[in-house]
């Protein structure tokens, strides 16, 4: 009796990913990671989208107030709440 040959496609599942199979890079919905009040009444908050950290400041009915100050690389977290926290000094 011949022995059972394991590489039917019917019945056998692929489940491991090829080793070229690039990573998912999808963009992530943003998540506010720090939000501040202002001595003046307006707001400063901290938005993290992928890798990406964008500070922007707002009135205090929360419309944008000015450009936003965007950060990427290694060390974006930590500025981006730097000068966040030099706004709230003032």
């Amino acid at each position: 009796m011949p022995a059972k040959c394991k590489n039917n496609p019917r019945r056998t599942q692929h489940t491991r990913r090829s080793i070229q199979a690039r990573p998912d890079a999808r963009v992530m919905p943003h998540i506010i990671v720090h939000r501040a009040w202002l001595p003046d009444g307006n707001q400063v908050a901290i938005a993290r989208i992928n890798d990406l950290y964008v500070v922007q400041r707002f009135d205090a009915s929360e419309r944008p107030l000015g450009a936003a100050s965007k950060y990427m690389g290694g060390s974006a977290q930590s500025q981006a709440m730097a000068f966040a926290h030099s706004l709230t000094r003032c």
